[in-house]
């Protein structure tokens, strides 16, 4: 167990913040929260899984001064993270550290287990009853939409939950589940939103190598992140061979990318279009650059439920988004006005909302009215509000 040693002055709630995943958004989100926690006037220790010399360097790509202000712990070496295992070691840091309250900064990694097994007579640690602030990524029991017995169950388990008190907040990022949920849970609801944030870039943007001397003509479409099948990549290209050619396109691939016939379904892209692949990591400078060269971002998404930060991202650079009309990220695009919807999963349908764009968006005032939405002051005003539930 790693552990840094925080002054710490009279008064300051100090906050046990839990992961028990550091891939993708969770250790993005996992310094988002700590840093609020912070800025709210409060201590933070942070409880992550996995070698703590990972966790650390991954939070110093993101924030390079958070570690010098936290308190950082490890979940037990060697063991299973069952619901058991996983509050149990919440418990002993938060009686340990003297922690006044928790913010499960994945409360996906365990929920539908634990909806499970407290219907069948599990009771959680009672050091944590009423100190759980839940971030709830993709609530599907929460949705009436998703009608499956799995979820008909699920949903029992919450409701037992909330009415023994274990829940202090718990915080959705989907705007639209917020008040189905309090109806539905009623008095014991506990239930507020919280975006999924952008965050200012202070650094000059640098543009990446290979987009250095790099052919790009016509409209530039960015397909930003770590990429893998679900994230429509593969998609995305057999759109752009089945689009009119008489509209040049530059697709802008840039993050790790998992699937390794991708190179080879590029090169069958036909002029006028054209492609660039950027298959590594990419730093926050070249980020920036990438979000201003882009004219707009692909969301094609297979079956996506549940938020994207790339979403957040369009709306901070005014970038109007490409997006699959499936579930939140379908609802958001479509409600507020942020771009240009195809049919989920339908590479016609893509190749045709790809020959509806133009070089210069109409979606300008929408895109600054959700960039407040998602702002990282939005979101530290969440967490803020949660503190009086606790």
């Amino acid at each position: 167990m790693g552990r840094f040693i925080v002054i710490r002055k009279m008064n300051r709630p100090k906050i046990l913040i839990v992961d028990a995943q550091i891939a993708g958004h969770h250790i993005l989100w996992l310094g988002l929260v700590a840093r609020s926690m912070l800025e709210l006037g409060c201590d933070a220790v942070l409880l992550a899984h996995g070698d703590l010399d990972e966790v650390k360097s991954r939070i110093n790509q993101l924030d390079g001064e958070l570690l010098s202000v936290v308190t950082l712990a490890g979940f037990p070496r060697g063991r299973k993270t069952s619901v058991e295992t996983y509050l149990s070691a919440v418990a002993a840091v938060f009686l340990q550290y003297r922690c006044d309250r928790i913010i499960l900064n994945n409360f996906d990694t365990i929920a539908s287990g634990l909806f499970r097994k407290v219907l069948l007579g599990y009771r959680p640690p009672q050091c944590l009853f009423g100190k759980i602030n839940a971030i709830y990524h993709r609530p599907r029991p929460l949705d009436v939409t998703q009608k499956t017995l799995g979820n008909t169950w699920k949903r029992q388990g919450m409701r037992l939950l909330l009415h023994q008190g274990f829940f202090a907040g718990i915080l959705l990022l989907d705007p639209f589940l917020i008040e189905s949920s309090v109806e539905m849970y009623g008095a014991y609801s506990r239930f507020v939103f919280i975006p999924d944030p952008w965050r200012d870039n202070d650094e000059d943007p640098v543009c990446p190598p290979e987009l250095v001397g790099a052919q790009t003509r016509g409209i530039r479409l960015l397909q930003y992140g770590v990429g893998d099948r679900r994230k429509g990549t593969e998609l995305l290209v057999n759109a752009l061979k089945q689009a009119d050619a008489d509209v040049p396109l530059t697709l802008i691939i840039a993050g790790f990318q998992r699937n390794t016939g991708l190179t080879d379904s590029l090169a069958g892209l036909k002029k006028p279009h054209s492609f660039v692949l950027i298959d590594r990591f990419i730093s926050g400078a070249e980020e920036k650059f990438l979000l201003q060269y882009a004219d707009y971002l692909t969301i094609p998404y297979l079956s996506h439920y549940g938020s994207s930060n790339i979403l957040s991202k369009a709306a901070q650079y005014a970038k109007p988004v490409i997006a699959s009309d499936y579930h939140l990220i379908g609802r958001l695009v479509g409600n507020y006005g942020l771009g240009v919807l195809f049919k989920d999963n339908d590479a016609r349908a893509l190749a045709s909302a790809i020959e509806s764009l133009s070089a210069t968006s109409s979606c300008s005032e929408q895109l600054n009215n959700y960039r407040h939405q998602c702002s990282y002051q939005a979101f530290k005003k969440a967490l803020a509000s949660i503190m009086r539930f606790a």
